[in-house]
Formats: structure tokens, C-alpha cells, sequence
């Protein structure tokens, strides 16, 4: 050994550093969760792993339509403050992964709307808002589309197959 100090240092480091880790793992499995009763409603209809389904009609970003199938997994975050969507899908319109967060925000009365898209050319963005049409999740947002702003919106329902959930996205 060169340096007996500096050895005795990355060992103290490896002993240490899985302490560390493991009481950082304690803190993310959230035990003392309470959500407001507009994100325990999203809970309620979102949680848990979900193989999802998505069509895209003929636009200029899908020349050629597509669809998508794939697997998500939705949960609670921040003590229950949000509801997080995490997942992946692929077919002809191409791989997507993605996190969506989506929480309440009181003082406007709504639901704010967060996404991280991985394809082709997407990115991070507040995505509009949100709000409830019946037992129909609808996201609201602008797209620019020709140097041009228009409304879009992606409807979330739910379509119970067997006993596994099934989530569809359609939208823009």
C-alpha cells in the first residue's frame, strides 16, 4: 500500500456508505401517507401496475397513425401530495418511456399536469391541466403544431380486461 490512509478511508467509506443507503430506502417507502381527497380519488382509480394500450390517428407528427402497448406502474409520492405514472410502451409509433406527475392544486381548484417523455424528440414540461369528466381523467394542454398553438387534451379511462387494468390514452 502507497497510502495506508487513504485505504483505510475507502474502506470506512464501503462500511459506511450501505448504512446510508439503507436508511435512504427506509425514507422512500412512505408509511405516513395522506392525500387530499382529489389525489386518494386519482389513487383510487390509477394505482398499481396497468398494461396500457394507446392509438395514434394520422397527424403530422404520426404520418402514418400508430399504436403503442406497454406497462405502467402509478403511485403516490411526497407524503401523498401527487400521484406519479411511471412506464414504458413500443409498437409502430415508436418506444416511449415516461413519468407523469400529476397533483392538486387548491387554490386554482385543479389538477396541474407534469411529463418527461423519452422518444424520439420529447422532453420535460408542465403539460396544461387536468380535471374529471365523469369516470374520464382529461388532460388539457397546447401544442404547437405549424409555428401555431392549438388545444389538445388525452383522456385516460379505464377498461377493466380479466382482472388486470388497462389504461387508454388517446389524444394528440
Amino acid at each position: 500500500m502507497k497510502n495506508p490512509s487513504t485505504f483505510s478511508l475507502a474502506l470506512l467509506a464501503l462500511i459506511i456508505f450501505p448504512a446510508g443507503l439503507r436508511a435512504q430506502v427506509r425514507e422512500i417507502g412512505e408509511t405516513n401517507v395522506r392525500p387530499t381527497p382529489e389525489i386518494k380519488r386519482l389513487f383510487q382509480a390509477f394505482a398499481g401496475d396497468w398494461d396500457t394500450s394507446e392509438k395514434r390517428e394520422q397527424t403530422q407528427f404520426f404520418p402514418k397513425g400508430g399504436e403503442r402497448k406497454g406497462r405502467s406502474h402509478v403511485r403516490l409520492a411526497a407524503g401523498g401530495a401527487m400521484l406519479v405514472m411511471e412506464g414504458h410502451s413500443d409498437g409502430s409509433a415508436g418506444p416511449l418511456s415516461y413519468i407523469i406527475v400529476v397533483w392538486w392544486d387548491k387554490d386554482a381548484s385543479l389538477y396541474r399536469y407534469f411529463t418527461c417523455f423519452k422518444n424520439t424528440d420529447s422532453g420535460c414540461e408542465v403539460r396544461g391541466t387536468a380535471h374529471w369528466d365523469g369516470e374520464k381523467f382529461v388532460n388539457d394542454y397546447e401544442e404547437v403544431v405549424d409555428g401555431k398553438k392549438m388545444m389538445a387534451l388525452s383522456i385516460d379511462s379505464m377498461h377493466f380486461v380479466s382482472s388486470a387494468h388497462a389504461i387508454l390514452a388517446t389524444g394528440l
